[in-house]
């Protein structure tokens, strides 16, 4: 599996992002400044704010899906965890095959446009844990089958009695709503 990006890189790419700014917004007189100030490398400070890309940014290029589509994907994701069912590997594959190869959503025009980019371009089986690594908020669950019995015996009369049971307990201890 890939590894994710490290805690420390992510804070020293966002000290970087933070230097280049204060330069551009003349908060610090120079890249040097900029660098010893926030404990970075000079030569980086001083290659982006002349305009040099960062490592993610440099590598979109030879990415399978583009930025916008990956946000798509993203926006996807977070609808289907809000609505308590997240996707599993082999799915947002299938789903990314789908943004990539056959449809791309305009959101300033509703329309779908295909794309037919031959088939020796299909993301590999590593794309899946190099796209969750590019996204440090992703998070992989590991989910398990629910017994059938279990699912059986959460029928509405027994939920209905166990919140009933439940209120009365809570009625009759005389339990505040801030205590529960």
């Amino acid at each position: 599996m890939v590894r994710r990006k490290s805690q420390t890189a992510a804070e020293v790419d966002a000290l970087v992002d933070e230097a280049v700014l204060g330069v551009q917004s003349q908060l610090y007189k120079s890249p040097y400044e900029a660098a010893k100030k926030l404990g970075v490398s000079k030569d980086t400070v001083t290659r982006r704010v002349n305009g040099g890309l960062s490592r993610s940014q440099a590598r979109q290029q030879q990415q399978k899906l583009s930025s916008v589509q990956e946000n798509v994907l993203l926006k996807w994701i977070k609808e289907l965890t809000i609505s308590s069912y997240s996707p599993g590997h082999r799915l947002l594959k299938e789903i990314a095959e789908e943004i990539r190869t056959k449809r791309t959503y305009n959101l300033d025009n509703p329309s779908l446009d295909s794309l037919n980019l031959p088939p020796q371009y299909t993301l590999g089986k590593n794309w899946v844990p190099r796209f969750i690594q590019r996204h440090p908020h992703l998070t992989v669950a590991i989910r398990r089958r629910i017994e059938s019995v279990r699912i059986d015996g959460a029928t509405k009369e027994v939920l209905e009695a166990w919140f009933n049971a439940y209120k009365k307990v809570v009625q009759e201890e005389r339990i505040q709503q801030e205590n529960i």
